[in-house]
């Protein structure tokens, strides 16, 4: 077994001990309650459950489809121009399968190119000669397939004897069983080399009502000021940054296309004739109308803008010179015609990305009738644009949609999509969505609270705090579970908790004392998560439910200062709430490997994993001894590394979004058990914004003025991390400065003990102990200092001050945790033991970072 809980190397990590101390400690005594638990049983919960999902008021939902599709992850689907019941999908890895929709049968294999796509997938796309649009990107049927069979697949490919991946347009020919495609059919009918840069390769593919193809080609260039120039949108000698539309209707090995003698550059001197439409940046999803014609495009912007955008016959839509209506370059904003697009989301600071879709020519749903479809990522928002004679306007449908990734439609022209896990949707009518939950009115109605007194949490809700706290402008914060009786949390492998449906997560936000937002985190019965946000009202007297789209207020800091103040939206708690840090973050191992004093019991202080352990919270026993698990510390925790204590800021305030399993631009690992090899920052250029900095890599080695990591953290507005929920500068920038200073920040340091704590920030060198505590804060770890009277020596003294506590227990006057060297509640002849054998005559053990006078 191995442990992913590492500030620098991996190592094995649920030893007790390392194995020279296992020769001479004899094994602990089990005991069935441990003195760290500060409740006696966990509470009855018969109020605060999440229930079902909430109803929204909506006119549509997305109801799952296809889901005999047995989580084969289709990546995008299209109806078979030949049977209005089959659907041909394609996945990223290489394959084409064919269903009948609604059939129990498994679906047929109709194309295998895995081979195409090499050596590219979701591990290596983002890396040098990668490609975020990898493997199968999109397909489409030729408008005479009933005659000439032919599909069309945009891919994008790496092989082993290649740097760079290629992207490319081929064509298949239906075989004889009207099922399956001929792989040996393949005709190449365009490709196109795309370099180093991993980012903006083909996207999708079309047939137009005119019969001609078209072909939508990303940038194909990284992000930031230092590949500015290399942009190659504006360059009509060059098919990056292009719609390009090519006759395919007569295609041959010799001559796979030729170019519509009506194409607008046709003739001009050093222009490419495929060129339809340019300026764009990486136009990943397009559609046709089918009653106008219009091609509808979404096109995927930098930092700033999401764009819409309706491509006309010579267009110029304006990258890089202009990010949506913002023009990035001053020289040429009076001087190049270019097509606005029809409409523009702002990233607020956000990552997100458009997601192009359909206009809706379907019947199930007349009040979308000749609406263009289209999704927000990263936000989970669906809108409806609506045409008002030459303007637009965006109406929001559903406000917490799946991980969406791409739209089709059947033969009835009613919406589909898929998402990053595989799944699929329909868009159907509703006047409800959801299921027959409801959004409280008042916090005093949630259950969670006492109603006669909602200031006070119910009694079904066990307060907890953690080691490391997201920055929230000095806000104080309290924090409450609960979970459905019967029903327990599961501790993953990377120690984050899985919550069971039911539970639900109360903060609450205070100044001064007083609460003035509360909000709940609910997994609902159907396995969806939900937020929302309570205002309180300035007697405390209860608080309100916040309107589905936030609301922004000032808050009284103190006696003297008014802050600005953002009450989330409902659809904002998903953008932090992540499906891969399982939407809950504030509750895992690291985070509450730490005591904690409980104010439903008196402020009796005990051990947050021992208690919830002891009271039946956990579905089986913690994956290890305290001192073995990880431990978060506070950013300005005294006698603490800054290795440790900068990396735990980044899990607090940033790993919820930048970790595995989280589809976005910037692909950084930065949770606090990621090796620093690993995290993919050091001497990385940024993928989204440089901020202007000459040379920025994601994190500089002993440069923190160079690196954008503690610049973001820095700024608040445009381009701030994180990127909701704050307007004051977080400080803990000057802790990362610290920490980027360092001359190893980067290195690939020794973890001499193996408990996955590197020597640069191990306070026991030598001795096992991840959760790192320090009941004297003198940078000795408890597990290898006997020094407790801190004389640098471990002598008679500290032996008779141990001895002397001897049979007491946490909480005893007695106990000291320091003394507890198995960390069990108990002070015992083991530790009497341990402490003569380990570390009597002998100064407190070396320490990684302890300066010793």
């Amino acid at each position: 077994m191995s442990k992913t809980f590492s500030l620098g190397m991996r190592a094995p990590w649920c030893c007790a001990i390392v194995l020279a101390l296992l020769s001479v400690v004899p094994v602990a005594s089990v005991y069935a309650h441990s003195p760290f638990a500060a409740l006696d049983a966990r509470p009855t919960n018969k109020t605060c459950l999440a229930g079902d999902a909430p109803q929204s008021t909506t006119s549509v939902k997305l109801t799952p489809a296809f889901t005999e599709l047995g989580g084969r992850r289709p990546f995008a689907m299209r109806v078979s121009p030949l049977d209005p019941k089959r659907f041909y999908y394609v996945t990223r890895t290489g394959l084409m399968y064919t269903m009948i929709k609604g059939d129990t049968k498994a679906p047929v294999l109709a194309l295998d190119i895995t081979d195409e796509i090499g050596t590219i997938d979701h591990t290596n796309a983002y890396s040098p000669g990668g490609s975020e649009e990898f493997g199968i990107a999109s397909f489409t049927f030729d408008p005479d397939f009933a005659h000439n069979g032919w599909v069309f697949v945009v891919f994008n490919g790496r092989q082993a004897n290649e740097s760079t991946t290629t992207s490319y347009l081929a064509r298949f020919t239906l075989k004889a069983d009207g099922l399956t495609l001929n792989r040996d059919s393949q005709l190449i009918i365009l490709k196109q080399v795309q370099g180093t840069s991993w980012l903006h390769h083909f996207g999708d593919v079309e047939f137009g009502p005119d019969g001609f193809l078209y072909l939508s080609s990303g940038d194909g260039t990284l992000n930031g000021a230092a590949y500015f120039d290399d942009i190659r949108a504006q360059n009509l000698d060059d098919l990056h940054g292009k719609i390009l539309r090519l006759n395919v209707a007569n295609s041959t090995a010799t001559k796979p296309y030729t170019i519509p003698a009506s194409n607008p550059f046709v003739g001009v001197a050093g222009a490419r004739g495929e060129i339809y439409a340019y300026g764009f940046r990486n136009p990943w999803r397009m559609s046709f109308d089918t009653v106008t014609g219009n091609l509808w495009l979404g096109d995927v912007g930098d930092a700033q803008y999401e764009e819409v955008n309706i491509v006309e016959q010579g267009g110029n839509y304006g990258w890089p010179i202009f990010e949506g209506t913002n023009c990035r370059v001053t020289a040429q904003c009076g001087s190049t015609t270019t097509k606005a697009p029809v409409h523009v989301v702002s990233h607020n600071g956000e990552s997100i990305a458009v997601i192009g879709g359909f206009v809706y020519h379907g019947s199930a749903i007349p009040s979308l009738s000749g609406k263009y479809i289209f999704r927000v990522y990263g936000r989970n928002e669906l809108y409806a644009l609506t045409s008002n004679g030459g303007t637009y306007t965006a109406e929001l449908i559903i406000d917490n949609t799946p991980n969406m990734n791409s739209f089709f439609t059947d033969a009835d022209q009613e919406i589909y999509s898929t998402d990053m896990d595989g799944n699929v949707y329909q868009l159907v009518p509703s006047s409800t969505t959801g299921g027959s939950g409801t959004f409280p009115a008042l916090l005093s109605q949630t259950g969670c609270v006492r109603p006669s007194k909602p200031t006070v949490a119910a009694v079904a809700m066990v307060p907890y705090g953690v080691n490391s706290q997201l920055w929230s402008d000095g806000a104080g914060k309290k924090r409450w579970v609960a979970l459905p009786d019967g029903k327990t949390v599961t501790i993953d492998s990377d120690g984050d908790f899985d919550f069971p449906t039911g539970s639900v997560l109360m903060k609450s936000f205070l100044f001064q004392g007083k609460p003035f937002e509360t909000r709940l985190l609910k997994h609902h019965n159907d396995g969806t998560w939900t937020g929302t946000t309570y205002k309180w009202k300035s007697d405390l007297s209860d608080a309100t439910l916040v309107p589905a789209g936030g609301e922004d207020i000032t808050v009284k800091a103190n006696a003297t200062k008014t802050i600005n103040w953002h009450l989330p939206s409902r659809s904002e708690c998903t953008l932090c709430h992540t499906a891969a840090a399982k939407h809950a973050l504030g509750p895992n191992v690291a985070q509450l490997n730490g005591f904690f004093a409980y104010p439903n019991a008196n402020n009796k202080v005990g051990q947050q994993l021992a208690t919830w352990s002891d009271i039946g919270m956990f579905s089986a026993a913690l994956p290890g001894a305290l001192y073995d698990l990880p431990t978060l510390s506070a950013p300005w925790a005294k006698g603490v590394s800054n290795v440790r204590r900068a990396r735990s800021s980044l899990e607090a305030n940033c790993a919820h979004c930048h970790r595995p399993g989280n589809d976005i631009r910037a692909t950084m690992d930065l949770r606090f058990g990621t090796d620093i090899s690993e995290m993919a920052i050091c001497n990385e250029a940024p993928r989204i914004s440089d901020l202007g900095i000459a040379g920025a890599k994601l994190l500089a080695p002993g440069h923190p003025e160079s690196s954008i990591i503690p610049a973001r953290v820095s700024l608040r507005g445009e381009n701030q991390m994180p990127p909701l929920g704050t307007f004051i500068t977080d400080g803990t920038a000057t802790l990362l400065n610290g920490w980027i200073k360092r001359g190893d920040v980067c290195s690939a340091v020794p973890d001499n003990d193996g408990d996955s704590v590197p020597n640069n920030a191990d306070n026991c060198l030598n001795i096992a102990n991840a959760n790192q505590l320090d009941s004297d804060s003198d940078k000795f770890g408890d597990r290898c200092d006997g020094d407790f009277n801190n004389d640098y020596v471990t002598d008679d003294t500290d032996r008779e001050l141990i001895t002397q506590a001897v049979g007491s227990s946490f909480g005893d006057a007695e106990y000291r945790t320091n003394y507890d060297f198995d960390l069990n509640g108990r002070v015992d002849d083991d530790d009497l033991y341990y402490f003569n054998h380990m570390l009597a005559g002998h100064p407190p053990g070396a320490s990684g970072f302890a300066k010793v006078p």
